[in-house]
């Protein structure tokens, strides 16, 4: 048997919650990351609370990328995961 004193947080990765919330916070947290990312995440949760509204034609939620750069084709667009992969075929077949 192996103890050890822990002192912080805990977060059990294998609930799906608990594994965001073990990233979202030290994201947060970090001062090279942190603020872009916060104001990224209030944007997110005013469009779940509907205080933003969405822009026309967004049914749902965006994917825009905090680091995306500006005038870029994808930024805040809707991406399915599947969209997020490469166009190129698979050599496999």
């Amino acid at each position: 048997m192996h103890g050890v004193v822990f002192e912080g947080r805990r977060h059990d990765t294998g609930d799906k919650a608990d594994c965001l919330r073990a990233v979202v916070r030290p994201a947060c947290e970090r001062p090279d990351l942190g603020p872009e990312f916060v104001t990224w995440l209030r944007g997110v949760l005013g469009e779940l609370d509907g205080a933003h509204p969405r822009a026309p034609g967004h049914g749902g939620l965006t994917c825009e990328s905090p680091g995306t750069r500006p005038g870029s084709p994808h930024r805040g667009s809707p991406v399915s995961r599947w969209a997020a992969g490469s166009t190129q075929r698979s050599s496999r077949r």
